[in-house]
């Protein structure tokens, strides 16, 4: 007890400042003019022998454990600004393979004697490696899904409630004939060819409850021509919820069912006028079609039974077992056209 009471206020002092950079669970070290070891915590040790495999000791230089070039290239620029009196911030990655490699925030101070001179670094250091990773993680992610989209077939939009188109992707842009630009200062409302305002207004309204909706739409382009458009979008719930679109051009694909029906209007009215009759039969499912004007010719109404046997039973029943016979011999086994004269 004795003894405590002959300890100086500078030793007490100095106890003190070596019980708290030991405390302290990130690594902290001083540093003379020549990079020598004046001072270090467990931490700082204990880091130095996972990156560099290095039992570092007082008064040995940080170059001599700081095996990497490239690491001590960045740590002695950074030391160097700080013996010319500066205090530096930086960040960066250190240490051997890319698996066991630390993120750190690194603080430096200059320290000076009484004299006004620095004699010295002081650093503090960070770990940040688990949020750096992670942030690289959610960056690589954001440049996979930018990727997918900016060359996905679809069109893709991101819009907020408000119907502000805030992202936009190649293949909308050709689409719609507007620059990523354009879109960019527009709104649903400039685009939707079929809605009005309050339509509009009602939809997104109507996502924002039910999360999803798919449908059919028109777009108007740039010059003011019109393409049909199939849509499929999603509400995202968050801060500032948004809402996600994805649209396929399907304007051909309209021209030709347009053009089907219209053929199949023409053959119907054709086959009415010239009171000609056409079926067709599914051997494999075992029912037969029949248009209006057929049935008309058998005498039979919509009611009929049109499994193949009720087919068959139209048949005369001279003629069945020829038309039995002729059906799988050369129709459906050799797969020739049909071509045949029977009685009904």
């Amino acid at each position: 007890m004795a003894d405590n009471k002959n300890i100086s206020a500078d030793s007490f002092a100095n106890l003190n400042y070596e019980s708290l950079i030991e405390s302290s669970p990130n690594p902290i070290f001083s540093l003379d003019r020549e990079y020598r070891y004046t001072t270090f915590n467990r931490a700082h040790a204990n880091v130095m022998k996972a990156l560099y495999g290095a039992d570092i000791r007082i008064g040995h230089p940080l170059s001599e454990y700081q095996k990497i070039p490239a690491d001590w290239k960045m740590a002695k620029a950074n030391l160097d600004c700080v013996l010319a009196g500066e205090t530096t911030h930086a960040s960066g990655w250190t240490g051997g393979p890319e698996t066991t490699r630390k993120y750190f925030d690194v603080h430096n101070f200059p320290v000076y004697a009484k004299t006004g001179e620095v004699i010295g670094i002081l650093v503090f250091a960070i770990d940040t490696t688990e949020r750096k990773r992670a942030e690289e993680n959610v960056q690589k992610s954001e440049e996979r899904h930018r990727t997918i989209l900016q060359t996905a077939m679809d069109g893709f939009w991101l819009v907020d409630m408000q119907g502000h188109l805030l992202e936009v992707n190649e293949a909308y842009c050709k689409m719609s004939g507007y620059s990523q630009a354009e879109l960019l200062k527009l709104r649903i409302t400039d685009l939707e060819a079929c809605e009005s305002l309050e339509e509009t207004a009602q939809h997104i309204e109507k996502l924002s409850k039910e999360g999803a909706d798919r449908f059919e739409s028109q777009h108007r382009r740039k010059d003011g021509s019109i393409f049909d458009v199939e849509v499929s979008i999603k509400y995202l719930p968050g801060e500032v919820p948004l809402g996600m679109g994805f649209f396929r051009d399907i304007t051909e694909g309209k021209k030709i069912d347009r053009a089907i029906r219209e053929s199949e209007y023409f053959f119907k009215e054709s086959q009415k006028a010239a009171f000609i009759g056409s079926y067709k039969t599914d051997f494999i499912k075992g029912y037969w079609e029949s248009s209006e004007v057929l049935d008309q010719i058998f005498g039979i109404d919509c009611n009929y039974n049109r499994s193949v046997q009720g087919w068959l039973d139209i048949v005369h029943p001279d003629d069945m077992g020829m038309m039995g016979q002729y059906l799988q011999d050369e129709v459906i086994s050799k797969r020739k056209p049909f071509d045949k004269e029977y009685r009904i």
